[in-house]
């Protein structure tokens, strides 16, 4: 069943990013199929917009990529195709990867609802701006306290020199 997920969303995909270059106006989505041509190449332009969720290998049943694409994709289309708001347990054949590695979250005790204000960083009307990303290992800590150690160093020598 999740090969078959895959493998369905990964035709998915590839299918609305055809859509999406082509649009609604057959000459512009020529033209940028074009860039994408000579940007990428023939064969790059192709797996391109042949490609699945997270860029996964057209066709590919194995080519699962990153857990969080797979959780993006559920949380994004998944719902409502799930049946979630009439309270059906059934799982459309397309979302049913992200519904497993969401179910694996809630069991963990993982909140996938959300935020209250997390909504507005997706918002394209919305004035929020996002916070910096936080360093996510002890070397970026270390660099940033480096960092602040040697600008307090710096200041204490100005003001000695005054």
């Amino acid at each position: 069943e999740l090969q078959q997920s895959v493998t369905l969303a990964h035709e998915l995909h590839a299918k609305i990013r055809r859509e999406m270059v082509h649009g609604v106006d057959n000459e512009i989505g020529r033209a940028v199929e074009d860039i994408l041509r000579r940007k990428l190449g023939e064969r790059g332009a192709e797996a391109f917009l042949s490609s699945g969720v997270a860029g996964a290998s057209a066709g590919s049943t194995e080519d699962v990529k990153c857990l969080h694409a797979w959780l993006g994709d559920y949380l994004f289309r998944g719902p409502a195709l799930v049946g979630m708001e009439d309270g059906c347990s059934d799982v459309d054949a397309s979302v049913a990867m992200g519904y497993a590695v969401a179910q694996a979250l809630i069991d963990r005790g993982v909140d996938v609802s959300g935020t209250d204000g997390c909504q507005s960083l997706c918002d394209p009307s919305s004035n929020s701006q996002p916070l910096p990303p936080r360093p996510r290992n002890k070397q970026r800590l270390k660099t940033g306290k480096e960092i602040a150690r040697r600008k307090r160093r710096t200041e204490e020598a100005r003001r000695e020199g005054e």
